[in-house]
């Protein structure tokens, strides 16, 4: 990892607890959703894990997809393989059409930052 990505990270919860009055806990919100990871879906309990837990804030403008989601986003088998990523990112996005809440969904289910990764999420 680079030396500015790691000094970022660092400062991220400091910048943030700053900018919000709480500390981000991303690594935690990532355990919380590692269903997702394990299961290859996206379940309204996933979405509703990032929309509304106690070590992050999430973005009032973003909109609460949990209510609408009708059925699980499958996730393709391996989906972090370089291959897979774009079908993974490509359902996400025609199901929920919001790129911030995919980019949180991808970011918090994949094992590493890929693709549209970017914090908030920490893996590396």
């Amino acid at each position: 990892m680079n030396n500015w990505m790691k000094e970022f990270l660092s400062e991220f919860p400091n910048a943030t607890e700053r900018h919000t009055g709480m500390r981000q806990r991303l690594d935690l919100v990532e355990s919380l959703v590692s269903e997702a990871r394990r299961s290859r879906e996206v379940t309204v309990e996933t979405l509703r894990i990032l929309e509304n837990n106690e070590y992050w804030t999430y973005p009032a403008w973003w909109p609460f997809l949990s209510k609408i989601l009708e059925s699980p986003i499958t996730l393709p088998p391996d989906f972090i393989k370089e291959d897979n990523i774009q079908t993974a990112i490509q359902s996400l996005l025609n199901r929920l059409q919001h790129i911030e809440v995919v980019r949180s969904s991808f970011d918090s289910s994949s094992q590493k930052n890929l693709a549209l990764s970017r914090p908030p999420f920490v893996r590396c």
